[in-house]
């Protein structure tokens, strides 16, 4: 957007469009001609590099977070018999738990926007750790909510959503790839953290296993480290339009981005301080050859190259009113690309991210299901409880194979244009597996139904994040992921409950996993039925 403000020759300002009023301009009393920029700011994603290491932080994170949440039915059998409440009471403080992570997940986009994936993900690591050690002093079930369900929710929260957005930013062309190892991490954690935390049961107690979970949630921070800001190394353009021919050589000026740190000079350009009633620092052109050319029409220059720095605009005085401050909180700032808003409801205007969004709703209300009920339904089968945690890691091995397999598959040249299709047809196999559950009766039928069950629930849950790249783009990663963890944590707000609130009902966990596989295969048609609107849409634009 280019605006123009010119001044007469007795000092009176005449705008062409008027300036936003976040980027005044003084008021100038010679004549001179302003060209306003506003700064585009382009990252390009490495694809490598340091973004392994990246990834090496993300997988980490999620071995953490995804293993103490499909520990779950661990803490749930824990819990029932510590505080000695019903299935639907308990299964809420785990489930809430996971809701809150997901609920959060616009605000903390918001918060990546604002600050930097790094300390969000930093702050998230000290509130999980907080909360498990507060949970550790807890007496009361209602206790349990607030420190582990709310303030570690809220932890994982941070932690989660920086980890998944920091690696769509390092990648493009691999992007399936590096989101498929960051999210094996969580096949590891399903591995390691349901016996784990079964023996800390054993072995210290409630109060012992919480302090060390608190201690294993600090790594979180350490895993933050990892996330350099592309910022540090990025370049952009900056293009500007030449004043007439008529405007002096000595009065051209291009007016810069107030977070402009430094700058790269060319054909003489050079950088002066702005004013103290002047928050814009100017680039004045000076050049002989440079004035020559913009007075003849000649040559004329297109792009100057800037060094610039992605910190965020200070609040100005104008920002100090509460209810303009609120407002810009909220629904963001039309002027600026930093002060964005935390939820970008124009995203809802795409029907295909809309039904995506239903999907994922009703798939989750499933799949945080699974893994907490899965060992009781085991244990009510005649399964040891040791056998019945080892289920969950038999399903973490073949999540954390599944995600890479389906990953590098997927990214295949010849199987990308159509990987939302395979991705609907790995979600609608979880049906046959869910209702096979309830069927099963040794230890054997229900370890391959957990295998099975973690390779088409890693595929699925591996691809969400490039899957919405492909529907809206990378530019909107943030914003849409934030909608995605939200939708996300309404299903999870809801599906454990209802399915212990079932069990309670039918004193068995049988309907439980009817009632999941009654849920995928809603979210299946949806996603079916996207497709094939997709698809018309495709054909008739080529036809």
């Amino acid at each position: 957007m280019t605006q123009t403000a010119k001044i007469s020759s007795n000092g009176e300002n005449i705008s062409d469009t008027e300036l936003p009023p976040s980027e005044e301009v003084e008021r100038l009393t010679t004549k001179k001609q302003v060209v306003y920029r506003q700064p585009q700011y382009t990252i390009t994603a490495p694809d490598g590099g340091w973004g392994w290491l990246v990834v090496l932080g993300s997988a980490l994170t999620h071995v953490v977070i995804g293993g103490q949440e499909r520990a779950s039915g661990v803490l749930y059998l824990e819990l029932r018999h510590k505080f000695n409440r019903s299935a639907a009471i308990t299964a809420w403080v785990t489930s809430l738990s996971s809701a809150i992570r997901l609920l959060c997940g616009p605000l903390a986009s918001f918060f990546s926007n604002r600050f930097s994936l790094r300390k969000v993900s930093f702050t998230g690591g000290i509130l999980l750790g907080l909360g498990f050690l507060l949970s550790g002093f807890a007496d009361s079930l209602e206790y349990f909510f607030f420190s582990y369900s709310f303030l570690g929710g809220f932890g994982k929260c941070l932690s989660y959503t920086s980890c998944m957005i920091v690696v769509g930013h390092y990648f493009d062309k691999r992007r399936g790839l590096a989101v498929g190892l960051a999210t094996a991490g969580v096949g590891i954690g399903m591995f390691v953290f349901p016996p784990l935390m079964e023996y800390l049961f054993q072995t210290y107690a409630f109060f012992g296993t919480m302090v060390l979970m608190a201690g294993i949630s600090l790594n979180l921070c350490v895993c933050s480290m990892l996330y350099r800001p592309l910022r540090e190394n990025d370049r952009s353009s900056y293009s500007w339009e030449p004043p007439p021919s008529t405007a002096e050589s000595e009065n051209v000026e291009l007016l810069a981005s107030p977070n402009m740190e430094d700058s790269e000079t060319a054909a003489g350009a050079t950088m002066s301080d702005s004013s103290t009633n002047n928050k814009w620092p100017k680039t004045t052109f000076s050049s002989p050859s440079l004035t020559e050319n913009v007075r003849k029409k000649a040559i004329r220059p297109t792009h100057i190259s800037l060094t610039h720095s992605h910190n965020y605009e200070p609040i100005s005085s104008k920002d100090r009113n509460c209810c303009v401050a609120i407002k810009k909180f909220f629904i963001g700032d039309k002027y600026s690309d930093k002060n964005r808003a935390i939820l970008n409801f124009s995203l809802l205007k795409d029907l295909h991210f809309c039904m995506f969004l239903f999907s994922i709703c009703v798939f989750t209300l499933a799949y945080q299901s699974v893994p907490v009920f899965i060992p009781a339904l085991a244990i009510q089968k005649g399964v040891s409880e040791m056998n019945a945690a080892i289920l969950v890691s038999i399903s973490g091995v073949a999540d954390f194979i599944s995600r890479i397999f389906v990953s590098v598959v997927l990214d295949l040249k010849r199987i990308k244009p159509y990987r939302r299709y395979f991705y609907t047809l790995i979600c609608m196999l979880n049906i046959i597996i869910l209702m096979a559950c309830p069927v099963a009766v040794t230890f054997i039928e229900f370890a391959s139904i957990s295998a099975m069950y973690g390779v088409f629930s890693g595929g699925y849950i591996a691809q969400k994040s490039v899957i919405i790249v492909d529907l809206l783009g990378v530019e909107k990663l943030s914003s849409s992921f934030g909608w995605t963890t939200c939708f996300q944590g309404i299903g999870t707000l809801i599906g454990p409950p209802v399915a212990g609130k079932l069990k309670d009902i039918f004193d068995t966990y049988d309907p439980a996993f009817y009632f999941t596989a009654g849920m995928v295969a809603t979210g299946s048609l949806v996603l079916l039925t996207s497709n094939l609107i997709y698809f018309y849409q495709q054909r008739k634009m080529k036809s």
